[in-house]
């Protein structure tokens, strides 16, 4: 059952200190607390709202997630996904996606001299040495997708592989569009705000279990992307609001008693502490 569709919005409020006063003296890993969360019933989207305060001693908070600027945080560390080279032996080599070229999507392996072997694909388990790759196979693991490589990068396929085009240049090397089921891993540094729905057990021990989103939709998460806050070192605090849309939070929640566990990272992917809203239910924080 499809009931889900993610989308997050930020608003900020920051206080920013210059050198006309004398800052205060916060940590360069970022700290945050709880302020607030809401919740409020829409058609045909629902929100949760979460408000949380934040401090940072060098202001290196936010991504620059603009798609059209020349500094989108988008290459590695910050890139959304890895992929997998097998050379034969049993063994791995992670390789990071990059956005090479502005008017491809960001799929691109990067040409690399260590770049050795083949991509992983759904069918390297069938390959002596590789037979503790995943299975049963899973969204979670394989993703059918297009990746983009370099013709300086042509020994990391075969013609096992699915080439739907080559992209040719006058100026560049040509490149080969792939589509195929490959074996992939998400980079959590992709995001910089993490939230986790925890849902409290009804067996009266107080304990809670983590709701996986897989289990629904694969792919979908509310981990999100918040902007860059300001392009100097410097104190910043403020609060963060954070919007979380859904088709499916009633649905799914309804009187269950749950909370949110949030944390931020920075720029130079310093973790801030990691904190939990109260125990609510939706009509609870209904607004």
């Amino acid at each position: 059952m499809k009931i889900l569709k993610g989308l997050s919005i930020f608003f900020l409020f920051v206080v920013l200190f210059g050198s006309c006063f004398d800052p205060p003296e916060y940590s360069v890993v970022p700290q945050i607390e709880y302020n607030d969360i809401e919740y409020v019933e829409g058609s045909p989207f629902d929100t949760l709202i979460l408000k949380i305060d934040f401090k940072d001693g060098d202001g290196d908070l936010g991504l620059n997630t603009d798609v059209n600027s020349d500094n989108y945080d988008i290459n590695p560390p910050y890139n959304s996904t890895f992929y997998f080279l097998e050379d034969g032996t049993g063994e791995l080599t992670k390789v990071p996606t990059y956005l090479r070229y502005s008017n491809l999507p960001p799929s691109f392996i990067e040409p690399n001299s260590e770049n050795q072997g083949k991509l992983v694909t759904i069918r390297t388990r069938n390959k002596p040495g590789y037979g503790s790759l995943p299975y049963p196979y899973s969204c979670k693991d394989y993703i059918y997708t297009s990746l983009y490589v370099s013709e300086e990068n042509a020994s990391l396929f075969d013609e096992t592989y699915n080439i739907i085009d080559t992209l040719k240049s006058v100026s560049q090397p040509d490149v080969y569009v792939l589509k195929d089921t490959f074996y992939y891993e998400l980079n959590p540094q992709h995001y910089n705000i993490d939230i986790d729905f925890l849902i409290r057990n009804t067996d009266g021990s107080g304990t809670y279990t983590e709701f996986d989103w897989n289990t629904l939709d694969c792919g979908t998460t509310f981990n999100g992307r918040f902007p860059v806050l300001t392009d100097k070192p410097r104190v910043v605090e403020g609060t963060l609001t954070y919007n979380m849309t859904s088709i499916g939070f009633l649905q799914l929640f309804s009187v269950k008693v749950m909370k949110l566990r949030i944390r931020v990272r920075d720029r130079a992917l310093n973790e801030s502490n990691v904190i939990e809203t109260p125990d609510f239910t939706l009509n609870d924080i209904r607004r």
